[in-house]
């Protein structure tokens, strides 16, 4: 396996237009789409909620909402044969865990170019996730970026 043509790929979404471009990304540089995962991590919830108040399990309902969202967005990208996952967590750990999980070759993540202040507080999931992954980390950036 060389990362210029990995064998399996791992790409985080949020369900933007970066996101987007990223799966596109990922299809360019891979022999099997159906060697795509793309994963979306649903933040971990508030333990006050409404829905934990009135008994609801509101992580299995996002959890069940994001599923249909993302192979909702995986069919307006016509990207059939990829896989697509679903967790909940902090979305770096879960991303890099999920990584190793998979025994992926390469992490294809958008970055949203932050910078300055609002990246400083709010801090970079791809950073993150570039820093602590154990396999190679492609950034792709934003056309504005």
């Amino acid at each position: 396996m060389s990362w210029l043509r990995p064998n399996r790929v791992l790409v985080p979404t949020d369900f933007s237009d970066a996101a987007r471009r990223a799966v596109a990304e990922a299809a360019e540089t891979i022999h099997d789409v159906s060697e795509i995962h793309v994963l979306h991590v649903v933040p971990v919830i508030d333990p006050d909620q409404p829905g934990i108040v009135w008994g609801e399990d509101p992580a299995q309902v996002d959890l069940e909402s994001a599923r249909h969202r993302l192979l909702a967005w995986l069919a307006e990208s016509n990207l059939e044969g990829v896989k697509a996952h679903v967790t909940t967590g902090a979305p770096a750990e879960e991303i890099v865990s999920v990584a190793e999980t998979l025994s992926v070759d390469l992490i294809v993540i958008p970055s949203h170019g932050r910078t300055g202040l609002s990246r400083l507080l709010l801090g970079s999931v791809a950073d993150r996730v570039a820093r602590t992954a154990t396999c190679p980390v492609l950034l792709v950036r934003s056309p504005a970026d």
